[in-house]
């Protein structure tokens, strides 16, 4: 007797195996969802902070430091390596106002009149609509922070906002981080944009002088961030493994009862003269079939819900969420090899000690 190939038997038992397929689609979605949550507030922090603090260096010179002394020092910084760009103006933030209220904690670019393009064009920017500022009451923010603020070319934005002072909006741009833009001079403050593989030197060299005071203090700002934001990460890790546990387990669960109540089948097989390892081998190209078919169905659910999260929420409010994450697919596969291997062995475990005769007698009773 020779059994149906493996293909035909899963199309005559799709309605025994969708169970478990559905169930695998719809738990891999929600857990993709649920991670992509996790990896939006590193993506938010990332955009809107640390992208800029991997290249720029802001630091302002104190009151009592003579001329003298401040040339001195530019000009020993100036000779540091990996310096890009020297920049006459400043880069603060008003502080994690901005990232609790508005879900960007941005930093404020104020140079002069020609350094606000390179500025722009050093975070992939485009203007989309309006200009660059020509007075220093004026400013140009990214898309983004224009939703988050629902705020646009015309309007004004200010102390409400967390900004030092009131600007005027005069230009919105597309780009990969979220800053504003504002025409000022700062006669003793500068810019310097930096290496990014040399950026660390370039910020213990500056801590070195006493005369000055850095504005984009990476360490600390990062360490701020991280104390922010421990718990939440704590609560989403916890989440997000209780969410994995019940995944594995429920499905698994599922398909061991699937595969427990096809025992006189195998019984069967095992009476007529097929061997264990076949008996196995099936089983484990079945239950690769499941799986696999509820991974690619649950990562394109997870991506379709994603998509639609991400342009009926997230864009109007400003808030950075990526629609496509590698890492999620990742866990997804991982999260899937997790359930075989639970359903697999008990399953083989069970079936390498059953007596076929004794199941077939049990099963006709």
């Amino acid at each position: 007797m020779k059994p149906l190939n493996l293909r035909n038997y899963i199309l005559l038992s799709i309605k025994q195996v969708s169970p478990q397929i559905i169930l695998l689609i719809i738990k891999i979605a929600l857990f993709i969802f649920l991670c992509s949550i996790g990896f939006a507030v590193g993506y938010g922090l990332n955009k809107s902070s640390n992208m800029v603090l991997e290249n720029y260096s802001s630091f302002s010179f104190k009151t009592n430091v003579s001329e003298t002394r401040q040339q001195e020092i530019l000009t020993e910084i100036r000779q540091l390596e990996g310096i890009e760009r020297e920049i006459q103006g400043s880069a603060s933030s008003e502080g994690m106002g901005k990232l609790i209220v508005f879900n960007s904690f941005a930093w404020i670019f104020e140079s002069e009149e020609e350094d606000m393009p390179y500025i722009l064009d050093s975070v992939d920017g485009t203007i989309t609509d309006g200009r660059f500022p020509e007075n220093n009451d004026e400013i140009l923010i990214s898309q983004e922070l224009s939703n988050g603020m629902n705020k646009t070319v015309g309007d004004y934005i200010g102390i409400e906002e967390m900004l030092p002072k009131r600007f005027k909006i005069t230009g919105v741009y597309e780009g990969k981080a979220n800053v504003f833009i504002s025409q000022n001079i700062v006669s003793n403050g500068y810019i310097f944009k930096i290496e990014t593989d040399k950026i660390n030197d370039f910020y213990n060299h500056l801590k070195t002088y006493d005369e000055i005071s850095i504005s984009t203090d990476r360490d600390n700002i990062i360490e701020i961030i991280d104390n922010i934001f421990y718990l939440l990460k704590a609560v989403g890790f916890l989440i997000l493994i209780i969410t994995a546990i019940e995944v594995t387990t429920s499905v698994s669960n599922l398909n061991k009862v699937y595969f427990t109540e096809r025992l006189s089948e195998f019984a069967i097989l095992q009476a007529v003269g097929y061997s264990e390892r076949f008996i196995l081998r099936r089983m484990m190209k079945e239950l690769s079939i499941i799986i696999s078919v509820g991974l690619v169905g649950g990562i394109l659910l997870g991506q379709l819900i994603m998509t639609l999260f991400h342009h009926l929420y997230c864009v109007d409010r400003g808030i950075p969420y990526r629609i496509f994450e590698p890492g999620i697919i990742y866990f997804s596969i991982i999260l899937s090899i997790i359930i075989f291997l639970l359903t697999y062995f008990p399953v083989k475990k069970y079936t390498k000690k059953m007596d076929w005769i004794d199941v077939i007698q049990q099963s006709n009773t």
